[in-house]
């Protein structure tokens, strides 16, 4: 195998070869330097160094998944009540009835729960105080 890769340095040149019946990989790569010069450089790896490498470069990738994925949640959790998806209490619940009969609007509820206005009303559905929950807070059926 002989392969040739274009770089904005120059060229890095992939060969296989097999020196005294050892298979190895060359990468060598040659560059133009200003002077109108080339300098080239070369790094030979065996079998078991391009097995270590390949151990590497899988861990590496897991790795960046890892991160990419955690980024992901991070930005889909931006602007999400810090108490979303959390279990109410008693304390909790106690405060949302008392606001809702003082006549305190649901969104500023929601801002001192922590939560979202829909799960504000969902839980004043759950707790016997309405008994429907406003059509643009109900939550999309699934199918």
């Amino acid at each position: 195998m002989n392969e040739r890769f274009i770089t904005r340095q120059g060229m890095i040149f992939m060969s296989t070869s097999k020196r005294q019946f050892q298979p190895n990989l060359q990468i060598a790569q040659s560059r133009k330097l200003e002077d109108g010069t080339y300098h080239g450089e070369r790094i030979y790896l065996n079998r078991q160094e391009l097995i270590a490498l390949r151990e590497h470069i899988d861990k590496a990738i897991v790795e960046m998944e890892r991160i990419e994925k955690d980024a992901h949640q991070k930005e889909s959790q931006e602007g999400r009540p810090i108490y979303a998806n959390q279990k109410w209490n008693e304390t909790d619940d106690e405060r949302l009835e008392k606001d809702f009969d003082s006549g305190i609007s649901t969104d500023k509820i929601a801002q001192y729960l922590q939560r979202s206005e829909r799960a504000i009303w969902y839980r004043l559905q759950r707790i016997g105080k309405i008994k429907d929950v406003p059509q643009q807070f109900l939550i999309p059926a699934k199918g």
